[in-house]
């Protein structure tokens, strides 16, 4: 026998068939048993959020009933549904943003439900019934959205639960229950996705005085560096819930993590570190939409990096805590700790012993950011760079701040163009204000001093005698630096945007082989690019190739 119907809605409409067949078995235990054959296919127009669906369902059930009342119904290899490559509309995904966005194209799927299950039970006791554990199967599926392509593999969600019973139906169903996913090597446009797998139990309890959801997930990701195990609960009457999660130590190594091709799209080569973590965050419906709690920590440790090929990082550690104070001044802001620390930066310039906190504030809707930076210093040159205080306000046009030099060798200054001949010796101290503008950071006028009793500048060589050859003027000054002993030097320091800085130097004492040792003023002018300067200093100091051998 075959039954056919069609079920029509302003929807949607599924066409039905059925093939049910009645089989009495032997006359001594005289027990019936009913195969039944399900074939459906479906056709689903497209909605705001769901796109149209084409498919079929098809799946044998078997029910058995004995003289004393004893049932079952068994699923054998359960309901196969399979669906047509779909498209999924930009506009049906919640985003700020979907002009320009790319229509999602999801892949052909087949999905296997209630795989080996049986009911049993006893028609006298319709409010207790016997389960097998039951299974929902996903195969792999692909998702294309412009030049992104997502590989999802196999899901499946297996429950074990034992009884069933008429009050709690669909909480006896959920019981007991686990999700497995894994995301394939994946591309979203040019940058890499890596490997993922989600595992670990969950349930969903919908009963009247408790309506919720709660699991304990594992997530292992890019060739199982990243290992993160987190807590989610969800109260579904009350709209709020939380998560807790941990990430043990992960390698900072783009070629261990998979995802070689990140040294080039980032420009960072990522040369030895880990990465850990935790905390929870809680969450709340309100009339706007959902109040996020964090409190959590990201910890970095032991970082080694090259940037752009023009920075080195050696020894680099980060802390990380943001939070949410719900009272105080500062209630319902977002409030970001920092704390940052590094052995040695080197630009060009070797910074070293680099340490900066700081705390930044964010409003909840995210719309400016404050900064303050309460602590800065770093070893630079012989002596020792800070800051008492950095404040920065993107609301402002304009932000200042000074920056104090202590203690800085003339001697490494020297050094840092060996080629050039000059020598010289002395400690300089200063002030630099900073000003940050959206053209970038400019010092309008700092001043340099040197510190008693002063010291000696010999600038000696083949430069120096070229120099001394282009005009009188030039000549007695080249004179005069050949063994210029100073009582007094100082200098004024202004810097643009665009990376041009000038000296203005005052230099007063006396050369003993100059005009009898007599005391001499002297002013220089120098102008050239920083950011020029910098990048001669890494080629000739070779920095890039000193931290890849450290790391090899």
């Amino acid at each position: 026998t075959t039954l056919q119907g069609t079920l029509t809605t302003n929807e949607y409409s599924v066409d039905v068939a059925g093939h049910p067949s009645v089989d009495w078995q032997s006359v001594a235990d005289s027990s019936a048993r009913l195969p039944l054959t399900l074939t459906l296919t479906f056709d689903l127009p497209a909605s705001e959020s769901l796109p149209a669906l084409h498919g079929n369902a098809e799946g044998v059930f078997s029910a058995t009933l004995t003289p004393q009342g004893e049932w079952t119904l068994s699923a054998g290899d359960g309901l196969t549904l399979r669906t047509d490559a779909m498209v999924l509309p930009a506009s049906a995904v919640p985003t700020d943003e979907t002009n320009g966005q790319s229509d999602w194209h999801i892949s052909p799927m087949t999905l296997t439900a209630l795989q080996q299950l049986q009911l049993s039970g006893d028609l006298t006791a319709l409010n207790q019934i016997h389960t097998t554990p039951w299974q929902v199967s996903l195969n792999p599926v692909r998702l294309t959205s412009g030049d992104g392509l997502i590989r999802i593999g196999k899901t499946a969600i297996r429950c074990e639960p034992v009884w069933l019973t008429s009050a709690r139906l669909i909480d006896d169903l959920l019981a007991n229950c686990s999700l497995t996913t894994r995301l394939l090597p994946s591309d979203w446009g040019i940058w890499p996705v890596p490997d993922a797998q989600i595992e670990g139990p969950w349930s969903l309890t919908l009963s009247d005085s408790n309506q919720s959801v709660s699991a304990s997930l594992n997530l292992t990701a890019a060739n199982q560096q990243i290992q993160l195990r987190t807590r989610v609960q969800h109260d579904l009457k009350n709209d709020e819930g939380s998560l807790q999660w941990h990430l043990q130590d992960a390698t900072l190594d783009w070629a261990a993590l998979g995802m070689s091709q990140m040294a080039n799209l980032t420009q960072v080569q990522l040369l030895n570190g880990r990465l850990s973590g935790q905390g929870w965050v809680d969450w709340q419906a309100s009339d706007t939409g959902w109040d996020v709690i964090p409190d959590v920590m990201l910890r970095a440790d032991d970082v080694g990096l090259i940037y752009n090929n023009l920075m080195t990082l050696d020894e680099g550690n980060v802390l990380l805590a943001l939070r949410r104070p719900a009272k105080g001044q500062q209630a319902g802001d977002y409030l970001l700790d920092a704390q940052v620390s590094a052995g040695k930066l080197d630009n060009g310039i070797t910074l070293s012993n680099i340490l900066a906190r700081s705390q930044t504030r964010l409003p909840a809707d995210f719309s400016y950011v404050d900064v303050s930076m309460y602590e800065m210093h770093t070893d630079v040159l012989g002596g020792r760079v800070y800051t008492p205080l950095i404040r920065y306000d993107s609301r402002k046009d304009v932000n200042a701040f000074g920056i104090r030099l202590d203690h800085i060798q003339l001697s490494q200054i020297a050094e840092l163009e060996a080629q050039a001949g000059i020598n010289a010796t002395g400690l300089l101290d200063g002030l630099l204000p900073v000003v940050l503008t959206a053209e970038g950071p400019s010092i309008p006028g700092g001043t340099l001093f040197a510190r008693d009793p002063g010291g000696v500048v010999q600038y000696r060589g083949e430069t120096a005698d070229a120099l001394s050859k282009t005009n009188q003027g030039t000549g007695l000054a080249m004179q005069l630096l050949s063994d210029f002993r100073y009582d007094l030097l100082q200098s004024g320091v202004q810097y643009q945007p665009d990376g041009q800085l000038n000296l203005a130097l005052k230099f007063e004492g006396h050369n003993p082989d100059f005009f009898d040792g007599q005391k001499t003023l002297l002013n220089v002018n120098l102008e050239y690019n920083l950011l020029d300067l910098l990048e001669s200093l890494r080629l000739s100091n070779d920095v890039i190739q000193k931290i890849e051998d450290k790391y090899q």
